[in-house]
């Protein structure tokens, strides 16, 4: 899944499902209110989404209940999204639908779905969107640690500590190179979770390992430290 827990209460809901639009690269707001030929409407979640042309449009409404939503919400939520002339509409509901409610949604462009089902359905966007701004970071990273680089002609000059220092950095962030291997391509070729990568806190000596649970934790990891990898990279072939 995109996020690793459920949100506790519907402003939570709303705040997950912007943040995923958003990090997938679309304009996403909360609690957006729109005009339709039926006057104004409040929409839990508005996403325009660049990829078409011009850019699709999704109305989110979240129902974060103890209850399954009804048919009733399903035909109020199926006109705004009619009225409006957006591409999709998703209503989300933690707990489900009652039997009617697919009934209702039939012939439309309205998807009934839970939020583990929205997650199921964007995943794969998500996890190329998040890799492609990662991928942004690493590429000012890579020179620096990738074999052959242009600071490599400079190592005949190094000593012991030298090597080991430049080995301490490549183990640190080594992140970025198995972002590469673990992120890329159809979802059945990719590594499966938990998977193993060094830990930043430690070096090439102590071998430390972390262990990464989800696509989330990978990239909330990589993303923290990717200022830092940057600098001390940096900071470390200016001395030469």
């Amino acid at each position: 899944m995109i996020f690793d827990r459920e949100p506790e209460d519907w402003r939570e809901l709303e705040a997950f499902v912007q943040q995923m639009f958003a990090e997938m690269g679309c304009t996403a707001e909360v609690r957006r209110t729109i005009e339709t030929v039926r006057g104004e409407v409040n929409i839990d979640v508005y996403v325009e989404d660049p990829t078409g042309t011009p850019a699709h449009i999704y109305l989110c409404e979240c129902k974060h209940w103890t209850n399954a939503v009804p048919k009733t919400v399903v035909h109020a939520f199926r006109t705004v999204v009619a009225d409006f002339g957006a591409n999709r509409g998703f209503l989300i509901s933690n707990a489900g639908f009652q039997s009617g409610a697919y009934e209702a949604a039939q012939k439309s462009n309205v998807e009934l779905v839970t939020w583990d089902e929205l997650q199921g359905l964007f995943l794969d966007r998500w996890v190329y969107s998040m890799g492609e701004t990662l991928a942004d970071i690493a590429e000012e990273i890579f020179p620096y640690i990738e074999p052959g680089n242009s600071k490599g002609s400079s190592r005949m000059k190094w000593n012991a500590e030298l090597h080991a220092r430049r080995q301490d950095l490549e183990y640190k962030y080594q992140i970025f190179f198995d972002a590469s291997r673990y992120l890329y391509g159809p979802l059945r070729y990719r590594k499966a979770f938990p998977f193993r990568v060094p830990d930043p806190n430690s070096n090439a000596m102590e071998k430390g390992i972390r262990i990464l649970n989800s696509y989330r934790e990978f990239y909330d990891l990589a993303f923290s430290l990717g200022e830092t990898a940057l600098r001390e990279l940096k900071t470390f072939y200016d001395e030469f």
